[in-house]
């Protein structure tokens, strides 16, 4: 074999190999660039349905069905828009402003209740009209979930109240868990109306039922907190709480960084309003203590 065939054939061999090393650098960039997208996939998932039940208490309890409803097709590319413009825009952006940027603008997409299929927009969220519902009607029940959202919302603010042992009354406790156990009904026949299960007419009739039930329980429950704060110092505490809550549930956002609210902006300056009245009642109550 001449010395010239054996350079030859040395230099093929190195050149294959590293063809060979280029081919699985550039099949593992593909794999970890596939792996990155897809825990990215993931996490706005995950971010998504926190921010829907976040923003939409009655759907708690539900994460799992809401899982099954959303639009991965449109997700992907409302992700990957996101990211391009980042790309393109935020070059100079420090890491936690691509973050900020990108969880706000998921928050905004989550939040118009695009992130679910057709389905879940239109018997979950009810922001399109479900055959056999008259626009009127839904208007009617797009008010009702508002309603289940503030009175859910408001209760869990109570547990919280009560769970922290400051103050023990198992009435009020047991109210908050029916008023919670009505809301899963209330929801929950919105499945089944969109599996088959009922007709329209059954259903509007059992939403309209379920509404006023948690109407009345909530009710109950907030004259047990008037009544609880006549007599105890310690459950003025819960009138604080409620007003809180109350404030937060109506969308206002004390950092001054508003990613969406409940309600018209009207209810929304209402709530605010009776928040900070019950605020001030609970301080009230301790300075006559």
């Amino acid at each position: 074999m001449s010395l010239e065939k054996e350079v030859t054939e040395k230099e093929l061999e190195e050149s294959t190999e590293e063809d060979s090393e280029q081919e699985s650098n550039e099949a593992q960039a593909m794999q970890a660039q596939q792996a990155q997208q897809q825990n990215l996939y993931q996490q706005a998932v995950q971010y998504g349905i926190h921010k829907l039940v976040q923003t939409r208490p009655r759907l708690r309890g539900l994460e799992r069905t809401l899982l099954k409803h959303i639009d991965q097709k449109q997700l992907i590319q409302e992700i990957k828009g996101i990211s391009e413009y980042i790309e393109k825009r935020g070059s100079k952006w420090s890491p936690e402003q691509r973050t900020q940027f990108f969880e706000d603008k998921l928050a905004s997409y989550t939040l118009s209740g695009k992130i679910l299929d057709e389905k879940g927009q239109m018997y979950i969220l009810k922001t399109k009209r479900a055959k056999g519902i008259s626009w009127s009607e839904s208007r009617e029940m797009r008010k009702g979930e508002e309603y289940a959202d503030m009175a859910v919302g408001t209760v869990e603010y109570i547990g919280d109240a009560l769970a922290s042992g400051a103050y023990n009354d198992n009435k009020l406790a047991n109210g908050v868990q029916t008023l919670k156990k009505i809301n899963f009904w209330y929801s929950g026949v919105d499945f089944l109306f969109m599996q088959g299960a009922l007709d329209a007419t059954k259903y509007k009739r059992l939403k309209r039922a379920y509404k006023a039930r948690m109407q009345q329980e909530y009710e109950l429950i907030i004259n047990q907190v008037e009544e609880a704060a006549r007599g105890t110092k310690v459950a003025a505490s819960i009138l604080g709480f409620l007003g809180v809550g109350t404030i937060l549930l109506s969308g206002a956002n004390l950092t001054g960084n508003v990613v969406g609210t409940i309600g018209t902006p009207a209810e929304s300056a209402l709530g605010v309003l009776v928040g900070l009245v019950l605020i001030a009642g609970s301080f009230l109550f301790f300075r006559k203590k």
